[in-house]
């Protein structure tokens, strides 16, 4: 680059301070369309069945009464912490449950009568109320360190309801196909020039991965990693795992630091696992990953040290693809 108005060599001329002449780097910001559903009402989270018999362990009635159930085949400890109904309206606590079995906590005065019982999980939404839009109040903030901006849109909140949910459907366990599920209005426009993402608030995964009961794994999302771009949140699994995460992390010291340093709510773990199913939809790529080993040593975000924050091999990725679900732009 030469100064015209330099009446010296071109040698010296030449102007080499190009940082004085040249503009700052530009930020490319990207917008990301982010269509949000949720399931319908909540249907078949309690149980009927007969009690035919009710006895005190060990012929004690202050620890509880078992109450044995006939017709029925019970996931083990499915009603921990639920709650019993006898044929007159009690009430009794869930202690544990064996497949025709279930134990209820004492209770003064009071003895589970035999007859028709209902059996309550413990969750948070019962039979009727729909599954709420998941909460997507952090994803704003926290997308603004990969340059995008989200654009969410509410859409259907009435996707069929099913309780148990997975990307291996499995009729025999009740177990709904996600796919079948999803109501993305947006699929065919995913592209390069049109960012799009799928987000569906759940209940629940498989049975076996629900948290009932509590030291049982859990998921807590679901993400396609490859061709689309959709991702699940399991609404009533995150909410129902938060107080164990408090128990597992808060003021806990590991080599990366200390891990929570506050305790997390329900509604803290849904935003942060909302979170963290967008940033793998936004991360996903059609095209062989140049550093597949990146995702192993590192979440999407850096929970449990920090929450709302997205990992940095993540930012790289988000900040490299060309579109959720498709192929990187590689460096040059």
């Amino acid at each position: 680059m030469i100064d015209p108005n330099n009446p010296a060599s071109v040698a010296q001329a030449e102007i080499r301070k190009a940082a004085n002449y040249a503009s700052d780097v530009l930020t490319t910001w990207r917008f990301v369309h982010v269509e949000v559903d949720s399931m319908g009402p909540v249907w078949g989270n309690s149980v009927f069945a007969e009690a035919v018999d009710v006895f005190a362990p060990d012929g004690l009635d202050i620890f509880g009464w078992t109450v044995k159930l006939k017709h029925i085949e019970l996931e083990p400890n499915r009603f921990e912490n639920g709650i019993l109904i006898d044929a007159a309206g009690n009430q009794f606590k869930i202690e544990s449950n064996t497949k025709r079995e279930v134990n209820v906590a004492y209770k003064e005065k009071a003895k589970p009568r035999t007859g028709i019982v209902e059996l309550r999980d413990d969750d948070r939404l019962q039979n009727g109320q729909n599954v709420p839009m998941p909460d997507t109040g952090k994803l704003d903030s926290a997308l603004k360190a990969a340059f995008v901006v989200p654009a969410i849109r509410q859409d259907n909140n009435a996707v069929r309801f099913e309780l148990h949910a997975s990307v291996t459907e499995d009729e025999n366990l009740g177990i709904a196909h996600l796919k079948d599920l999803y109501d993305w209005d947006d699929l065919n426009k995913n592209s390069p020039k049109y960012w799009s993402a799928y987000l569906l608030g759940a209940f629940q995964p498989r049975p076996n991965e629900d948290n009932d009961p509590n030291d049982e794994k859990e998921k807590l999302l679901e993400v396609d990693m490859g061709n689309r771009g959709e991702a699940t949140v399991f609404l009533e699994t995150i909410w129902d795992y938060a107080p164990e995460v408090n128990k597992k992390y808060f003021g806990k010291i590991t080599e990366k630091g200390i891990l929570l340093r506050q305790h997390v709510t329900p509604r803290d773990m849904e935003q942060e696992y909302v979170l963290q199913a967008i940033a793998q939809v936004l991360a996903s790529s059609r095209q062989e990953d140049p550093n597949p080993f990146d995702w192993v040593h590192e979440g999407p975000t850096r929970f449990p040290n920090e929450l709302f924050r997205i990992s940095e091999i993540y930012l790289d990725k988000i900040r490299r693809n060309a579109a959720p679900g498709r192929p990187y732009l590689l460096y040059a």
